[in-house]
């Protein structure tokens, strides 16, 4: 299978390369791979819900290729239609109604994998921009409840970066992710964050937070 040739070689030469220019190396890869796996994904994403163990396996494999590595998100933000395919996986019923307590469930594993590379890529603006825009905000409540805890995690990153105002009004439970949005808010201070943007967008989702009265004393 054409996947499994991809992820095989892929991965060979991550493992048998460990030289100085180890991360200029496997970012040229992933330039010229990205491409092929947006046309490999292409083909599956819209079959889903058909998709048996070893395409699970496959795909997920993937996404743990992409998320690899501190510079993917900038190789990423120029092939956004991977990010796309990403939240279309999230989407399939055949996945998130089958979450478990433990990775062993293939559909923990993928759905954890996807939820972990939207959060270490929306520090991109190009990807947090795009993720806005497509207005996914139902897709990760579906999951703020998820029995695996780090999809959890990942996912209140996710509404705290990308959650609107109106999302916040709808929300049951807001405060849990205010505490979201204020740690994050802290770790980019403290941190001091060159990205401004990200620094900006968790104190629009605060703003938002605030204008609800259930969190106004919360705040002051």
């Amino acid at each position: 299978m054409m996947v499994d040739f991809f992820i095989s070689y892929y991965k060979k030469i991550n493992i048998s390369y460990l030289g100085s220019r180890l991360e200029e190396t496997m970012n040229n890869l992933l330039s010229t791979m990205l491409p092929k796996y947006i046309i490999i994904l292409d083909k599956l994403v819209p079959l889903a819900n058909q998709w048996n163990h070893s395409t699970i396996r496959a795909v997920n494999q993937i996404l743990k290729i992409v998320n690899h590595g501190s510079t993917n998100a900038k190789i990423v933000s120029e092939h956004l239609p991977f990010i796309d395919h990403v939240l279309k996986i999230i989407d399939v019923p055949k996945f998130y109604n089958n979450l478990q307590n433990r990775l062993s469930n293939r559909a923990t594993s993928l759905i954890n994998t996807a939820a972990s590379l939207l959060a270490n890529m929306i520090s991109e603006p190009t990807i947090l921009a795009h993720i806005k825009q497509k207005q996914v905000t139902p897709l990760f409540l579906r999951l703020k409840s998820a029995p695996y805890e780090p999809i959890v995690y990942n996912i209140h990153t996710l509404l705290a970066y990308t959650t609107s105002e109106e999302d916040i009004k709808s929300m049951q439970n807001p405060g849990v992710l205010l505490a979201t949005v204020v740690k994050a808010l802290n770790i980019a201070v403290n941190q001091k964050s060159d990205n401004e943007h990200e620094v900006v967008q968790l104190l629009e989702t605060l703003k938002g937070n605030k204008n609800q009265n259930n969190n106004k004393e919360k705040i002051d």
